[in-house]
Protein backbone atom coordinates (compact mmCIF):
# COMPACT_ATOMS: atom_id res chain seq x y z
CA UNK A 1 0.00 0.00 0.00
CA UNK A 2 2.72 2.27 0.65
CA UNK A 3 4.48 1.99 -2.68
CA UNK A 4 0.89 2.64 -4.19
CA UNK A 5 0.98 5.92 -2.04
CA UNK A 6 4.12 6.94 -3.38
CA UNK A 7 3.23 6.19 -6.74
CA UNK A 8 -0.20 8.54 -6.52
CA UNK A 9 2.24 10.82 -5.26
CA UNK A 10 4.46 11.12 -8.01
CA UNK A 11 1.42 10.97 -10.70
CA UNK A 12 0.17 14.50 -8.71
CA UNK A 13 3.02 15.70 -9.59
CA UNK A 14 2.32 15.14 -13.25
CA UNK A 15 -0.93 16.31 -13.37
CA UNK A 16 0.12 19.55 -11.70
CA UNK A 17 2.83 19.96 -14.72
CA UNK A 18 0.13 19.29 -17.25
CA UNK A 19 -1.52 22.32 -18.09
CA UNK A 20 -4.80 20.96 -19.76
CA UNK A 21 -5.49 17.80 -18.17
CA UNK A 22 -8.64 15.42 -19.73
CA UNK A 23 -10.95 13.09 -18.17
CA UNK A 24 -9.82 10.28 -19.48
CA UNK A 25 -6.29 11.22 -17.91
CA UNK A 26 -8.06 11.47 -14.04
CA UNK A 27 -9.86 7.71 -14.79
CA UNK A 28 -6.85 5.77 -15.56
CA UNK A 29 -4.66 7.41 -12.82
CA UNK A 30 -7.11 6.87 -9.96
CA UNK A 31 -6.43 4.25 -7.50
CA UNK A 32 -7.66 0.40 -8.57
CA UNK A 33 -10.79 -0.30 -6.24
CA UNK A 34 -9.11 -2.64 -3.36
CA UNK A 35 -9.24 -6.14 -3.06
CA UNK A 36 -9.94 -7.44 0.30
CA UNK A 37 -11.95 -4.82 1.36
CA UNK A 38 -13.42 -6.43 4.30
CA UNK A 39 -9.75 -7.47 5.82
CA UNK A 40 -8.18 -4.00 5.52
CA UNK A 41 -7.61 -2.39 8.85
CA UNK A 42 -8.73 1.10 10.17
CA UNK A 43 -5.55 2.41 8.80
CA UNK A 44 -5.61 1.03 5.56
CA UNK A 45 -8.69 2.09 4.95
CA UNK A 46 -7.72 5.65 5.95
CA UNK A 47 -4.32 5.04 3.43
CA UNK A 48 -6.73 4.24 0.25
CA UNK A 49 -8.74 7.51 1.21
CA UNK A 50 -5.92 9.68 1.67
CA UNK A 51 -4.79 8.26 -1.67
CA UNK A 52 -8.22 8.93 -3.92
CA UNK A 53 -9.06 12.29 -1.98
CA UNK A 54 -6.54 14.43 -3.66
CA UNK A 55 -8.05 13.64 -7.09
CA UNK A 56 -10.93 15.51 -5.85
CA UNK A 57 -9.00 18.65 -5.69
CA UNK A 58 -7.63 18.03 -8.71
CA UNK A 59 -10.69 17.39 -10.79
CA UNK A 60 -11.98 20.94 -9.23
CA UNK A 61 -8.85 22.94 -9.86
CA UNK A 62 -9.72 21.59 -13.31
CA UNK A 63 -13.37 22.75 -13.46
CA UNK A 64 -12.10 25.92 -11.92
CA UNK A 65 -9.55 26.69 -14.88
CA UNK A 66 -11.74 25.78 -17.42
CA UNK A 67 -14.60 28.25 -16.46
CA UNK A 68 -12.19 30.94 -16.03
CA UNK A 69 -10.64 30.42 -19.47
CA UNK A 70 -14.21 30.23 -20.58
CA UNK A 71 -15.12 33.52 -19.03
CA UNK A 72 -11.81 34.85 -20.79
CA UNK A 73 -12.97 34.10 -24.18
CA UNK A 74 -16.49 35.15 -23.66
CA UNK A 75 -14.74 38.71 -22.60
CA UNK A 76 -12.23 39.06 -25.32
CA UNK A 77 -15.49 38.40 -27.71
CA UNK A 78 -17.61 40.51 -26.16
CA UNK A 79 -17.83 43.39 -28.50
CA UNK A 80 -17.63 41.64 -31.58
CA UNK A 81 -20.40 39.34 -29.99
CA UNK A 82 -22.45 42.21 -29.48
CA UNK A 83 -21.62 43.59 -33.02
CA UNK A 84 -22.86 39.90 -34.65
CA UNK A 85 -25.32 39.58 -32.75
CA UNK A 86 -27.27 42.96 -33.82
CA UNK A 87 -26.30 42.25 -37.42
CA UNK A 88 -28.20 39.13 -37.47
CA UNK A 89 -30.97 40.76 -35.54
CA UNK A 90 -31.11 43.29 -37.93
CA UNK A 91 -30.63 46.37 -35.52
CA UNK A 92 -27.98 48.85 -36.28
CA UNK A 93 -26.02 50.90 -34.00
CA UNK A 94 -27.69 53.70 -34.23
CA UNK A 95 -31.09 51.45 -33.27
CA UNK A 96 -29.76 50.25 -30.36
CA UNK A 97 -29.43 53.60 -29.10
CA UNK A 98 -32.51 54.96 -30.26
CA UNK A 99 -34.09 51.87 -28.80
CA UNK A 100 -33.08 53.12 -24.95
CA UNK A 101 -35.58 55.97 -25.39
CA UNK A 102 -37.93 54.16 -26.41
CA UNK A 103 -41.37 53.22 -24.57
CA UNK A 104 -42.29 49.70 -23.39
CA UNK A 105 -44.94 49.61 -26.42
CA UNK A 106 -42.34 50.76 -28.76
CA UNK A 107 -39.86 48.50 -27.55
CA UNK A 108 -42.25 45.68 -28.36
CA UNK A 109 -42.97 46.65 -31.84
CA UNK A 110 -40.40 46.64 -32.71
CA UNK A 111 -39.04 43.40 -31.34
CA UNK A 112 -42.53 41.99 -32.79
CA UNK A 113 -41.70 43.41 -35.82
CA UNK A 114 -37.71 41.78 -36.28
CA UNK A 115 -38.99 38.84 -34.93
CA UNK A 116 -42.05 38.45 -37.62
CA UNK A 117 -39.58 39.40 -40.37
CA UNK A 118 -36.99 36.94 -39.53
CA UNK A 119 -38.68 33.43 -38.22
CA UNK A 120 -42.77 34.40 -39.03
CA UNK A 121 -43.30 34.44 -35.41
CA UNK A 122 -45.01 36.82 -33.49
CA UNK A 123 -43.66 37.88 -30.21
CA UNK A 124 -47.22 36.34 -28.70
CA UNK A 125 -46.35 33.49 -30.18
CA UNK A 126 -42.89 33.09 -28.76
CA UNK A 127 -44.51 34.17 -25.28
CA UNK A 128 -46.64 31.23 -25.63
CA UNK A 129 -44.04 28.88 -26.66
CA UNK A 130 -41.74 29.87 -23.79
CA UNK A 131 -44.53 28.59 -21.33
CA UNK A 132 -45.22 25.27 -22.85
CA UNK A 133 -43.89 22.06 -21.91
CA UNK A 134 -41.28 20.80 -23.12
CA UNK A 135 -43.01 18.38 -25.05
CA UNK A 136 -45.37 21.04 -26.59
CA UNK A 137 -42.04 23.42 -27.20
CA UNK A 138 -40.82 19.76 -29.14
CA UNK A 139 -43.58 19.83 -30.96
CA UNK A 140 -43.69 23.57 -32.28
CA UNK A 141 -40.17 23.78 -33.19
CA UNK A 142 -40.49 20.33 -35.04
CA UNK A 143 -43.25 22.13 -36.75
CA UNK A 144 -41.38 25.23 -37.44
CA UNK A 145 -38.59 23.37 -38.92
CA UNK A 146 -40.98 20.90 -41.31
CA UNK A 147 -42.60 24.95 -42.51
CA UNK A 148 -39.26 26.51 -42.98
CA UNK A 149 -37.98 23.65 -44.75
CA UNK A 150 -41.02 23.47 -46.91
CA UNK A 151 -40.91 27.43 -47.80
CA UNK A 152 -37.18 26.83 -48.32
CA UNK A 153 -37.59 24.05 -51.07
CA UNK A 154 -40.82 26.57 -52.77
CA UNK A 155 -38.61 29.46 -52.91
CA UNK A 156 -34.92 27.52 -53.20
CA UNK A 157 -33.55 30.90 -54.51
CA UNK A 158 -34.87 32.68 -51.92
CA UNK A 159 -32.84 32.29 -48.10
CA UNK A 160 -32.77 34.16 -44.88
CA UNK A 161 -30.11 33.69 -42.71
CA UNK A 162 -32.24 34.32 -39.35
CA UNK A 163 -34.33 31.24 -40.31
CA UNK A 164 -31.42 29.24 -41.48
CA UNK A 165 -29.79 30.21 -38.32
CA UNK A 166 -32.69 28.74 -36.15
CA UNK A 167 -32.69 25.74 -37.84
CA UNK A 168 -28.66 25.01 -37.40
CA UNK A 169 -29.55 26.39 -33.16
CA UNK A 170 -32.96 23.73 -33.18
CA UNK A 171 -31.20 21.05 -34.74
CA UNK A 172 -28.07 21.19 -32.36
CA UNK A 173 -30.59 21.73 -29.53
CA UNK A 174 -32.30 18.65 -30.35
CA UNK A 175 -29.19 16.41 -30.65
CA UNK A 176 -27.74 18.36 -27.09
CA UNK A 177 -31.24 17.46 -25.41
CA UNK A 178 -31.11 13.46 -27.25
CA UNK A 179 -27.93 13.36 -25.80
CA UNK A 180 -28.42 14.67 -22.39
CA UNK A 181 -31.23 12.36 -21.75
CA UNK A 182 -29.70 9.35 -22.92
CA UNK A 183 -26.89 10.41 -20.58
CA UNK A 184 -28.64 11.18 -18.03
CA UNK A 185 -30.94 8.14 -17.95
CA UNK A 186 -27.68 5.91 -17.66
CA UNK A 187 -26.50 8.01 -14.46
CA UNK A 188 -29.51 7.77 -12.84
CA UNK A 189 -29.81 3.66 -13.39
CA UNK A 190 -26.13 3.85 -12.08
CA UNK A 191 -27.52 5.66 -9.26
CA UNK A 192 -30.42 3.77 -8.15
CA UNK A 193 -28.36 0.55 -8.29
CA UNK A 194 -25.70 2.08 -5.75
CA UNK A 195 -28.15 3.23 -3.59
CA UNK A 196 -30.02 0.08 -3.70
CA UNK A 197 -27.07 -1.16 -2.31
CA UNK A 198 -26.00 1.32 0.41
CA UNK A 199 -29.91 0.51 1.47
CA UNK A 200 -30.92 -2.39 1.80
CA UNK A 201 -33.33 -3.00 4.12
CA UNK A 202 -31.56 -6.28 5.03
CA UNK A 203 -28.71 -5.05 6.34
CA UNK A 204 -30.16 -2.88 8.71
CA UNK A 205 -30.92 -5.43 11.50
CA UNK A 206 -27.00 -6.41 11.15
CA UNK A 207 -26.19 -2.46 11.66
CA UNK A 208 -28.64 -2.74 14.74
CA UNK A 209 -27.14 -5.49 16.76
CA UNK A 210 -23.90 -3.65 16.17
CA UNK A 211 -24.94 -0.63 17.84
CA UNK A 212 -26.91 -2.70 20.58
CA UNK A 213 -23.66 -4.86 21.07
CA UNK A 214 -21.53 -2.06 21.10
CA UNK A 215 -23.44 -0.41 23.77
CA UNK A 216 -24.03 -3.02 25.85
CA UNK A 217 -20.06 -3.73 25.78
CA UNK A 218 -19.16 0.44 26.07
CA UNK A 219 -21.52 -0.01 29.70
CA UNK A 220 -18.92 -2.98 30.78
CA UNK A 221 -15.95 -1.16 30.44
CA UNK A 222 -14.22 0.23 33.59
CA UNK A 223 -16.40 -2.33 35.15
CA UNK A 224 -14.58 -5.05 37.24
CA UNK A 225 -16.84 -7.45 38.07
CA UNK A 226 -16.25 -10.90 36.25
CA UNK A 227 -17.22 -8.90 33.51
CA UNK A 228 -14.55 -10.28 30.97
CA UNK A 229 -16.14 -13.42 29.48
CA UNK A 230 -19.55 -11.70 28.71
CA UNK A 231 -17.18 -8.93 27.14
CA UNK A 232 -15.10 -11.13 25.32
CA UNK A 233 -18.25 -12.74 24.05
CA UNK A 234 -19.96 -9.41 23.00
CA UNK A 235 -16.67 -8.36 20.94
CA UNK A 236 -17.10 -11.64 18.91
CA UNK A 237 -20.39 -11.12 18.23
CA UNK A 238 -19.51 -7.73 16.44
CA UNK A 239 -16.78 -9.09 14.85
CA UNK A 240 -18.83 -11.41 13.29
CA UNK A 241 -21.60 -9.14 12.35
CA UNK A 242 -19.55 -6.98 11.03
CA UNK A 243 -17.84 -9.44 8.92
CA UNK A 244 -20.96 -10.77 7.95
CA UNK A 245 -22.33 -7.52 6.87
CA UNK A 246 -19.05 -6.18 4.98
CA UNK A 247 -18.96 -9.64 2.89
CA UNK A 248 -22.74 -9.21 2.12
CA UNK A 249 -22.09 -5.66 0.28
CA UNK A 250 -18.64 -5.08 -0.37
CA UNK A 251 -18.77 -7.46 -3.22
CA UNK A 252 -22.15 -6.75 -4.92
CA UNK A 253 -20.60 -2.89 -4.42
CA UNK A 254 -17.23 -3.74 -6.13
CA UNK A 255 -19.01 -5.52 -8.81
CA UNK A 256 -21.06 -2.12 -9.83
CA UNK A 257 -18.27 -0.03 -9.09
CA UNK A 258 -16.46 -1.30 -11.83
CA UNK A 259 -18.87 -1.46 -14.37
CA UNK A 260 -19.12 2.51 -13.53
CA UNK A 261 -15.83 2.88 -14.26
CA UNK A 262 -15.63 1.25 -17.58
CA UNK A 263 -19.15 3.18 -18.06
CA UNK A 264 -17.07 6.53 -17.20
CA UNK A 265 -14.14 5.70 -19.64
CA UNK A 266 -16.13 4.83 -22.48
CA UNK A 267 -18.97 7.37 -22.34
CA UNK A 268 -15.82 9.90 -22.88
CA UNK A 269 -16.87 10.31 -26.75
CA UNK A 270 -20.30 11.35 -25.78
CA UNK A 271 -19.64 13.97 -23.61
CA UNK A 272 -17.14 15.26 -26.24
CA UNK A 273 -19.50 15.88 -28.51
CA UNK A 274 -21.96 17.40 -25.88
CA UNK A 275 -18.56 20.07 -25.72
CA UNK A 276 -18.39 20.06 -29.17
CA UNK A 277 -22.29 20.61 -29.87
CA UNK A 278 -22.36 23.65 -27.10
CA UNK A 279 -19.40 25.01 -28.75
CA UNK A 280 -20.75 25.50 -32.48
CA UNK A 281 -24.01 26.76 -30.66
CA UNK A 282 -22.46 29.14 -29.00
CA UNK A 283 -20.99 29.86 -32.68
CA UNK A 284 -24.27 29.74 -34.31
CA UNK A 285 -25.76 32.36 -31.85
CA UNK A 286 -22.80 35.10 -31.98
CA UNK A 287 -20.64 34.62 -34.98
CA UNK A 288 -17.25 34.00 -32.63
CA UNK A 289 -15.92 30.36 -33.63
CA UNK A 290 -14.24 29.68 -30.02
CA UNK A 291 -13.86 26.80 -28.06
CA UNK A 292 -16.22 28.16 -24.85
CA UNK A 293 -16.90 24.67 -23.75
CA UNK A 294 -12.97 23.18 -23.37
CA UNK A 295 -13.43 19.49 -24.75
CA UNK A 296 -13.50 16.87 -21.57
CA UNK A 297 -15.44 19.72 -19.53
CA UNK A 298 -18.47 18.41 -19.39
CA UNK A 299 -17.16 14.56 -18.71
CA UNK A 300 -15.51 15.89 -16.23
CA UNK A 301 -18.66 16.05 -13.87
CA UNK A 302 -18.60 12.11 -14.51
CA UNK A 303 -14.99 11.57 -12.93
CA UNK A 304 -16.07 13.32 -10.04
CA UNK A 305 -19.40 10.94 -9.68
CA UNK A 306 -16.73 8.27 -9.81
CA UNK A 307 -14.58 9.34 -7.28
CA UNK A 308 -17.26 9.82 -5.04
CA UNK A 309 -18.14 6.22 -5.66
CA UNK A 310 -14.81 5.09 -5.91
CA UNK A 311 -14.07 6.77 -1.96
CA UNK A 312 -17.80 4.66 -0.87
CA UNK A 313 -15.32 1.44 -1.68
CA UNK A 314 -14.34 0.77 1.80
CA UNK A 315 -17.87 1.91 3.48
CA UNK A 316 -18.84 -1.51 4.53
CA UNK A 317 -15.86 -2.15 6.28
CA UNK A 318 -17.06 -1.06 9.74
CA UNK A 319 -13.34 -2.20 11.37
CA UNK A 320 -12.00 0.37 14.34
CA UNK A 321 -9.34 0.38 16.50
Amino acid sequence: MNKILITTTLLLFGFYANSQNMPTDFLRQLPSIPDSVCNLTVAQKQQFISMVEPFSDLVSNEKARREKESEKVAHENEAVTRANMMKKSGMSEEDMKNAKNMSQADKKAMADKMLQQNTNMSMDEAKNLSTMSEAGKKAYMEAYATEQMANAKANPGKTNPVAEQGRTLYELQMEQTRLIDSLSGIEQKFAMQFDAIINDPAGKPMLENIDKWHAELTSMMGVDYGQGPKMDTLSAKIKREKSKYCNQYTPKYSKLLKQYQTYSLKIQPAYLRLDDIMNKTYQAQTGINANLSQPGTTGLNVVEAYITRLKGAVQFNLNSE
